[in-house]
């Protein structure tokens, strides 16, 4: 009779009987035994994993000294199989002191392992990676392991840009954006984050802290995603400090609201540096090429220009190594590209020197556009339907943003309102009362042309005088936290602030993204132009002022 049809007639359900406490002490005890024997084999076995990769690397590059034979692998692995036969017996109790004995035999050896592993950089990892081009996933599955097992033994920098590289390149073929992720791969990604994950995730994480990481990490991303060169990238900083927000997180860089974020950003800043260094490798080794053809043909150079001669050709060689050793940094690329185009017009003579002038005009939109910033062709009637005079009334904007807008928008509106009419609108911009709001024509034109909304978009004409007006408090408020510093009283209200203002810049980027599509769906390419030139001024700004609130320091 089972237990279900006893109950049903009544009858009483036998009771087992209590089990001795001596009983319970030998079951805990057994368990116990058979855990410590099951991380001590789990790393064992990422530890021969790594010994075995590093062989592999010493026959690449066999100058590097990393050779590790005869350590003493087989010792433990002749233990530990032969423990395993008494883990489900009666005299599991007593091997307590033959698992601990193995247990320091194993520390031992991955104490020499580690001494071998900070001798191996993240930038000989990618080297050996790259030119290894068949790997079985589990293989940088195990080497994964092996850091974070070991995380205890010291971790740093190094460490953790290897343990970013090795987890990015695990996804990359699971989650490769160029392709479509089938469904099996997804869950093997899954399946890979949540193990390394229970690695890790004993130990106490800020939770807000976790949320704040994923917000700047979503928020460098979305920088990245505007990014058109690697000039930009550069002057941004968005790689430096995107790698500075993982070395900050540590091993919970591995917490299942982090990682995903973590490797969608890893493998779109990855593909977008390598499109843009095809495009720009040529460009750059032709120039640091003219500056030698022009060096060879200078009749006179002076000891300050031999002397920045000089300095270039030390970076160029570096950058021609680390071209050979596969091992390119950005930031000595741009420094090559920089420095030759200070060169070349000092070795002409200064006739293709850009002055000031030049060089502020050559940041504004391209040709096609006149002095005031809208298309030649269709200035004059544009014109005509702006008043004659300047009206005589008060501008006012009703914006919904005036508890964060309302002071910045205040004093760009009483600036334009005591300008000439009839001026150029890039002549107002120039004004020594408009450098502190740096204005562009365009914004100048919003202006006017709300005086007249029924003949504008005046949503649009407003949006980009809001632009304007939330760049100039973007930049108030980036200065204001640099001239703060580590003043902790005053410091936490103004992130706060900054915060808001971040946020509401987001919007207005995405506002001046739909406007400047629509422009080019209604062939106004040159209105497009000019709204994605204001649109990339305030991403700067909204950029640098978003760093300066999450990195907590200066």
């Amino acid at each position: 009779m089972d237990v279900e049809q006893s109950m049903n007639d009544g009858d009483q359900v036998p009771v087992q009987p209590p089990v001795p406490d001596q009983e319970v002490d030998e079951v805990e005890r057994l368990s116990a035994v058979q855990l410590r024997y099951a991380r001590l084999s789990d790393l064992f076995k990422s530890a021969w994993t790594f010994h075995q990769f590093v062989q592999g690397v010493n026959k690449v590059f066999s100058d590097r000294g990393l050779n590790v034979a005869g350590l003493p692998f087989q010792g433990i692995y002749g233990t530990l199989k032969s423990l395993s036969k008494h883990l489900h017996t009666s005299a599991a109790d007593g091997i307590e002191s033959e698992l601990e004995l193995a247990a320091g035999e194993l520390d031992a050896l991955i104490e020499q392992l580690l001494e071998v592993d900070r001798k191996i950089e993240t930038s000989l990892l990618r080297r050996f990676f790259s030119r290894v081009k068949k790997y079985d996933n589990r293989i940088l599955l195990q080497l994964l392991r092996f850091q974070l097992l070991t995380r205890d033994k010291g971790w740093d920098e190094n460490r953790q840009d290897k343990v970013d590289f090795l987890m990015t390149r695990i996804g990359e073929e699971l989650l490769e954006p160029s392709r479509p992720a089938l469904e099996q791969d997804r869950s093997r990604w899954r399946d890979a984050a949540s193990g390394l994950w229970k690695i890790v995730g004993d130990t106490d994480f800020d939770a807000k802290a976790l949320e704040d990481a994923v917000v700047e990490i979503r928020t460098l991303r979305e920088a990245m995603l505007q990014i058109d060169t690697l000039e930009q990238l550069n002057q941004l900083g968005l790689i430096t400090t995107f790698r500075r927000v993982k070395h900050r997180l540590g091993p919970s860089m591995f917490h299942p609201r982090v990682i995903d974020e973590v490797l969608e950003t890893n493998l779109f800043l990855r593909n977008a540096v390598q499109s843009f260094y095809e495009r720009e490798e040529r460009r750059i080794a032709s120039q640091y090429q003219e500056v030698f053809e022009l060096e060879r043909g200078a009749a006179d150079v002076d000891a300050a220009l031999d002397g920045d001669l000089r300095v270039f050709r030390d970076q160029v060689e570096d950058l021609e190594k680390g071209i050979a050793r596969e091992d390119v940094k950005l930031d000595k690329l741009m420094d090559v590209s920089t420095a030759a185009a200070d060169l070349i017009p000092r070795l002409r003579g200064g006739e293709d020197e850009p002055d000031s002038e030049a060089q502020a005009s050559a940041l504004e939109p391209g040709d096609g556009l006149s002095e005031s910033g809208l298309p030649q062709e269709d200035e004059e009637s544009r014109d005509e339907r702006l008043p004659a005079e300047k009206p005589t009334e008060t501008l006012r904007i009703r914006t919904a943003h005036a508890e964060v807008l309302g002071s910045a928008l205040r004093r760009l509106l009483l600036m334009l309102e005591d300008t000439d009419w009839k001026a150029d609108p890039r002549a107002i911009a120039r004004m020594d009362e408009a450098r502190p709001l740096r204005l562009h024509a365009r914004e100048v034109l919003a202006y006017r042309r709300l005086h007249r909304p029924e003949e504008f978009d005046r949503e649009l004409e407003q949006m980009i005088l809001e632009v304007a007006a939330l760049r100039t408090l973007l930049s108030g408020q980036a200065e204001e936290l640099v001239g703060l510093g580590d003043v902790d009283a005053l410091r936490q209200q103004v992130v706060q602030n900054a915060r808001v203002s971040c946020r509401l810049a987001g919007q207005f980027e995405n506002r001046c993204r739909h406007f400047m599509e629509q422009s080019l769906l209604d062939g106004d390419v040159e209105e497009a132009r000019v709204l994605q030139f204001l649109r990339m001024r305030l991403l700067r700004d909204y950029t640098g002022l978003w760093l300066l609130t999450y990195k907590g320091t200066v």
